[in-house]
Formats: structure tokens, sequence, C-alpha cells
């Protein structure tokens, strides 16, 4: 039986499982180190010539010598603005794409088809949309569904009769 480590997920809060031991030729192993972001343990990846060692939770590799609890909490603390800066650069590429469009929608050159809505009606918009699926004829039920599906767009079913 393949040993696991359980932990909750940072973003979730629901707990996670993750078997370590032997996966493919890389061994993955429990160290007694702990993630100072998220109270997780670092787990050991190691093949033949490399070694890492990452929290499963946050995904943070930590590159230390001498692998000692002291010094991932003082990686974390170096690394930390690090994090600040890549997340202010994706806040400005955020803002950035935002002005794009109200630019674009002020000159008519796009027009949101929807307003903002709440989690809880993009919910009820999708269970209607699927609702509204179910009572096409077959064939064109996988198509929508094909739409629907976010895997779709990074990965087309060239195999599909239909499409």
């Amino acid at each position: 039986m393949e040993e696991q480590i359980i932990y909750p997920d940072w973003k979730t809060g629901k707990d996670v499982i993750k078997n370590i031991g032997l996966v493919g030729e890389v061994t993955i192993t429990k160290t007694p180190l702990i993630c100072p972001f998220d109270e997780t343990p670092i787990l050991k990846s190691s093949a033949h010539a490399w070694e890492s060692y990452e929290c499963p939770n946050c995904k943070t590799v930590y590159k230390t010598d001498t692998h000692t609890q002291k010094e991932v909490d003082v990686y974390a603390r170096n690394h930390f603005p690090k994090l600040l800066s890549k997340l202010k650069r994706l806040d400005e590429g955020r803002q950035n794409l935002v002005a794009k469009i109200q630019q674009a929608t002020e000159k008519g050159l796009i027009e949101l088809s929807q307003p903002k809505c709440t989690r809880d009606e993009f919910l009820q918009l999708g269970e209607q949309a699927r609702q509204e699926i179910a009572n096409w004829p077959e064939w064109k039920q996988k198509e929508g569904k094909r739409f629907m599906d976010p895997k779709s767009l990074y990965a087309p079913d060239f195999h599909s009769k239909n499409g």
C-alpha cells in the first residue's frame, strides 16, 4: 500500500490526499520540514541525479542547502517579496486588460453581451445552459457539451465525428 499525506488545501480548506513513494522513476518522501506559508509537510522528490523540496499545497520549491527548518523559514521570508512583485505585475496586467475592454466597449468595437453577475447568478446561468442542452438532439448535445468543457479549450477533440 502506498503511503499518503493528508492536508487541507490552502485555497478551499478541503482535505487533499497525496500519494507518496515511488512515482515512475521519482521517489517522493515526506520530510520533517514544514512550509511556513501553509503549515503543510514539505516533500522531497528525488531521482538519479537531482532532488527537489516542494510544498505540495502552495507549490513553493525550496532551494536550500542544508534543508533545515530554519533555512526553509529564511527562504520563505526572502521568497515573499518575489511573490508580492509577481502579484503586482499580474494585477497591473489585469488592470490593463480591463481598461482595454472598457475602451473597446466605449468605442463600439465590442459589445458585452452579459452584465456582471454574482457567483450564484453565474452558477444558475450554467445550470440553465445544461438544461437547454439536454433538450437538444443528441448530436447537438455532444457539440454543446464540448464547448462547455473548459478542457476543450486546450485539447479539442480532433477525433470527433462531428467536428
